[in-house]
């Protein structure tokens, strides 16, 4: 995550994605993070759309519906032990749209952005009034959505939502094809947040030095 001009500076973040599993979480779990010098994890809770063209979106947040790690429940409790641990929180939400992804989301008419948008606000502001119940560091309100993100007031609208229920940092997850370049609303947010999958070499087993020139376009064009 790129830092907005207005954010305070802050050491680089050492992060995992951490998979909220069907078992409980225990404190012994994160001894291996630990090991590794980790403070971050990422957890992230799933809605379900049926298809790119459906603006119905379906929450399940307790443990009998979904695995415990993503329920409500066990985002707060691995929330606690990360925490124990010296472990900080992204809550990072993510739209599973079935035989899709969410970069394909594209509603038929206006009526159904409509529909879409104030569904989506529900699920997404859900789970920052319970990022602002943890006192999660991070909250990401949205990831890879690169065709509804163009809908810049609707996001502008959201982010103001969220920041009455969560006083936490914002940030977005944009897809690193074309769609970062293009989002309006960077400067509502705290954070600038790239899905950063460049394609950094075309042989098998670059060298470090291969690995770091590649990524000096990649740089200057963030």
């Amino acid at each position: 995550f790129h830092e907005n001009s207005d954010s305070p500076k802050e050491h680089k973040q050492r992060g995992v994605c951490w998979v909220g599993g069907r078992q409980i979480v225990t404190e012994n779990q994160f001894i291996p993070l630990l090991k590794n010098n980790i403070d971050w994890i990422s957890q992230t809770p799933f809605a379900w759309q049926s298809s790119p063209s459906d603006p119905v979106i379906t929450m399940n947040t307790h443990s009998n519906h979904a695995w415990w790690g993503e329920s409500d429940e066990g985002i707060s409790e691995t929330t606690k032990l990360a925490r124990k641990s010296n472990i900080r929180t992204l809550l990072k939400p993510h739209l599973w749209i079935r035989n899709s992804w969410p970069g394909e989301v594209k509603m038929i008419d206006d009526k159904s952005w409509e529909e879409w948008f104030a569904n989506y606000r529900k699920f997404i502001v859900h789970y920052a009034q319970l990022a602002e119940t943890n006192h999660i560091e991070i909250f990401c309100i949205g990831t890879e959505l690169s065709i509804a993100s163009s809908h810049e007031q609707q996001w502008r609208i959201l982010i103001q939502e969220i920041r009455k229920v969560y006083s936490g940092k914002l940030t977005y997850a944009a897809n690193f094809n074309q769609e970062y370049q293009n989002i309006k609303f960077w400067d509502a947010l705290d954070y600038i947040g790239i899905q950063a999958y460049f394609s950094l070499a075309k042989i098998n087993n670059p060298t470090t030095e291969e690995l770091i020139s590649s990524w000096s376009s990649h740089l200057e064009s963030v």
